[in-house]
């Protein structure tokens, strides 16, 4: 009972917003804007976590910095990389708000548009026995898999929405549209993710792709993250 009165409240709720503009659209040319990916709005379950942007076209390396909930630098990284660790020789994350930006750099040159090469996010760190909870949750979720909805888990994917595992629910989600590419209640669940991803460019394309008669597995396949 309690599972399937979260699936209804999230899928109500992602009815409901599907009408709703997004707030607003950034970034420059889709082929050179950098975007934070994961720990995007979400929940962290480690206290050491690794953090996932996109690549710049161009780009010789990038900056990372990670700030407590005073807005205070604790840790700062260069690397050539879209991924990077939070390093095991620092203390660990204790539970709490922070937040993260990525700036990528691109040899000496200015370039036309600095707002696609900077993106800024927050992450909440929860602490071992939420953790645990949240994790044992969704573990019984994942074994809800309904065989005649061709193998898709929509108590899993809103589990995973509603304790803000954010990216690993728009994964699951593309992945279950590649399935079933005109279920609109996917649709109306990966626009409500990209909602609260604010991911406003990435929550637009999926509106549209979702009205599109001829939409195809390539399509889907090829949605990315825009802000």
């Amino acid at each position: 009972a309690e599972e399937f009165a979260r699936l209804i409240r999230i899928v109500l709720n992602a009815k409901q917003r599907r009408s709703e503009r997004s707030p607003r659209k950034m970034g420059g040319p889709e082929d050179a804007v950098l975007t934070l990916v994961d720990l995007r709005n979400s929940a962290v379950l480690q206290r050491e976590p690794t953090f996932n942007w996109t690549q710049v076209t161009g780009a010789t390396h990038y900056v990372i910095n990670v700030y407590d909930h005073d807005e205070r630098i604790i840790w700062s990284a260069n690397t050539t990389k879209t991924r990077l660790a939070y390093p095991e020789n620092r203390p660990p994350l204790a539970p709490g708000d922070y937040k993260w930006d990525v700036t990528a750099r691109v040899g000496n040159k200015t370039p036309d548009d600095p707002a696609a090469l900077y993106d800024a996010t927050a992450f909440t760190v929860v602490g071992e026995i939420r953790a645990k909870e949240i994790e044992a949750d969704l573990a019984i979720a994942r074994t809800r898999v309904d065989d005649d909805d061709g193998g898709i888990n929509l108590v899993y994917i809103s589990a995973l929405i509603e304790h803000k595992r954010l990216w690993q629910a728009a994964a699951e989600l593309k992945e279950s549209l590649e399935r079933a590419p005109n279920d609109q209640t996917l649709w109306e669940l990966l626009m409500e993710t990209y909602w609260q991803m604010k991911l406003w460019g990435a929550r637009e394309s999926a509106r549209q792709l979702s009205e599109n008669p001829n939409l195809t597995v390539k399509m889907i396949h090829e949605l990315e993250a825009r802000r």
